[in-house]
């Protein structure tokens, strides 16, 4: 439970805090490069599934939704194994697991596959829904075991704003090289 507000702090104050934490600013710049890197090529997958491969965009929107499905599936799992092992466990899981999928998207333009692309794609996309969810599962819960008692909500804050920053300017840098 949230204790009493006592005093009212400056919102830009509450932000600034959290990174005075030394570990908490580790974990920013894991989450940061974390973010920053996944959504840099993630923009370009509908757009090469679309004028590379051929897949009419109801395809293509199947295929989110499988990920996005799998992504909630897949949250009971990852917080059973946080519980039993760690939030770090898990992490040691879904962020490599996460990486071998985007890998992965390279053998979908291999000719000799034909129509079993589509399932490679499949694949893709639901392996690595149960990846996204187990890597902000467990940052989400690390981010909280370092916040001081009822600071919480500013940790978070500052992780989100921060993530959601790294996750936006990715695809516009993408976008400029692929540009470029």
């Amino acid at each position: 439970p949230m204790p009493p507000v006592t005093q009212r702090t400056q919102v830009f104050t509450l932000l600034i805090t959290p990174f005075r934490d030394r570990n908490f600013r580790r974990l920013m710049v894991f989450l940061s490069s974390w973010n920053f890197a996944a959504n840099l090529a993630a923009p370009f997958f509908a757009v090469y599934m679309l004028k590379s491969l051929g897949y009419a965009m109801t395809t293509i929107i199947a295929l989110t939704m499988a990920s996005q499905l799998s992504n909630i599936a897949a949250l009971g799992l990852w917080g059973n194994l946080i519980d039993r092992f760690s939030n770090k466990g898990v992490l040691q899981i879904s962020a490599p697991l996460f990486l071998v999928c985007t890998l992965g998207w390279t053998f979908t333009g291999l000719a000799w596959l034909g129509s079993a692309t589509l399932i490679l794609l499949v694949v893709i996309h639901v392996l690595m829904g149960i990846a996204t969810a187990g890597v902000a599962l467990a940052s989400g819960n690390i981010v909280m075991k370092l916040s001081p008692a009822g600071q919480a909500t500013a940790f978070l804050a500052a992780s989100s704003v921060v993530s959601a920053t790294c996750s936006a300017i990715a695809p516009i840098i993408g976008g400029l090289c692929a540009d470029f």
